[in-house]
């Protein structure tokens, strides 16, 4: 049938993600790495944030993202990490979508 899903874990999934568009729409203020001094392109914030909050997703959600995969049957792509993948892929959307709406950053660090 379907999953029965905790509420709290939806509306923890919602402010999840807003968190995730907040950090990525911070790192895109930056036109370099503040520490290591390299160009830091959008697409490459948005990987890398998406991929890092969602591993954080797996490991602390693990079982019940486990239970809505098995539910809906995908065969091979029911492990739970292959969320890592969706966050990187979702970090790249939301980051072209943001640097469309609002630019890239160009801060005066230095």
């Amino acid at each position: 049938m379907g999953v029965v899903m905790d509420p709290r874990f939806g509306l923890g999934l919602i402010f999840f993600y807003m968190m995730t568009g907040a950090l990525i729409a911070f790192v895109g203020m930056f036109d370099r790495h503040p520490i290591f001094k390299f160009k830091l392109p959008w697409w490459l914030g948005g990987i890398a944030i998406g991929a890092g909050m969602h591993i954080m997703l797996v490991l602390l959600a693990h079982d019940q993202i486990a239970l809505m995969l098995q539910q809906m049957e995908w065969g091979t792509l029911s492990s739970p990490w292959w969320a890592i993948f969706d966050g990187m892929v979702l970090g790249v959307i939301m980051a072209f979508f943001e640097k469309k709406l609002a630019g890239q950053g160009n801060l005066p660090l230095k």
